[in-house]
C-alpha cells in the first residue's frame, strides 16, 4: 500500500516550484519581495518534514545518492549538451561547473547538491545532539548564522554549495521537529490561523 500524500506539503512544494520559475522571468521587484524569502526556505523545511534517519550513514547516503546525485548527473549533463549546442559555454567550462558545483561558477542543478549536503549536515546534527529537540534547534541556528557570516565576511564560494546548505539547514531543522510535534501544533493547520500568519507576512513584506 502506497504512502498517503499530504497535500499541503504537495501545495508547499508547488508554490515553490512556481516561484523558482518565475524567478528566472525577470519579474517586477514588488513580486519578488512577496516570494524571495519563502521560495526556496519551503524546499528545505519540506524535505525537513520528509526527513527519515536510516539504520546505518551507509544506507542513508546510499538512498540520497539514488533520490539526489543521480538526477544531478543526469539532468545536469542534459543541461551541458543544450548549452554547447547554444554556444553558451565551452563544453569543459560546464563540466567543470558541474563537478564542482560552486556557487556562480555553472553550477548547474546546485540546488540538488545543496539539498544533498544540507541533508549530510542534518543527519550529523541528529546524531551529536542525540536528537534533542532543543539542540538541534541551537545547533541548527548556529550553523545558519555562520553561513551567512561566511558569506558576508568570507565570501570565497565553496564547492558542492557548503555555504548555502549551511544557511538553510535551519530551515529544515524546522521542518523536522515540526513533524515531531504535529499534533501539539494542529492548530496551525486551520484556516484562521493561516489566514493571520499570511496577513502577519503579507504585511512585514510590504512594510521592510
Amino acid at each position: 500500500m502506497g504512502k498517503k500524500r499530504l497535500a499541503w506539503l504537495d501545495i508547499i512544494k508547488g508554490l515553490c516550484m512556481l516561484t523558482i520559475i518565475i524567478s528566472h522571468c525577470n519579474t517586477p521587484r514588488i513580486y519578488q519581495r512577496f516570494y524571495y524569502p519563502v521560495y526556496l526556505t519551503g524546499f528545505f523545511f519540506a524535505s525537513g518534514y520528509t526527513f527519515r534517519i536510516a539504520n546505518s550513514y551507509f544506507e542513508f547516503l546510499k538512498k540520497k545518492i539514488k533520490a539526489l546525485i543521480i538526477p544531478l548527473i543526469s539532468f545536469g549533463l542534459i543541461t551541458i549538451i543544450i548549452s554547447v549546442v547554444l554556444k553558451e559555454s565551452s563544453l569543459w567550462d560546464r563540466i567543470i561547473g558541474l563537478i564542482v558545483q560552486q556557487s556562480c561558477n555553472k553550477d548547474t542543478m546546485w540546488f540538488l547538491a545543496c539539498l544533498f549536503v544540507c541533508i549530510n549536515l542534518f543527519y550529523f546534527v541528529l546524531h551529536i545532539t542525540k536528537n534533542n529537540s532543543a539542540l538541534i534547534l541551537i545547533v541548527s541556528l548556529l550553523v545558519t548564522i555562520a553561513g551567512y557570516l561566511y558569506i558576508d565576511f568570507v565570501g570565497y564560494r565553496i564547492p558542492w554549495q557548503l555555504e548555502e546548505a549551511c544557511i538553510m539547514l535551519f530551515w529544515l531543522a524546522l521542518g523536522y521537529l515540526y513533524k515531531q510535534y504535529e499534533s501539539k501544533l494542529k492548530f496551525l493547520e486551520n484556516w484562521y490561523a493561516f489566514a493571520v500568519l499570511l496577513v502577519a507576512y503579507v504585511f512585514i513584506v510590504l512594510i521592510y
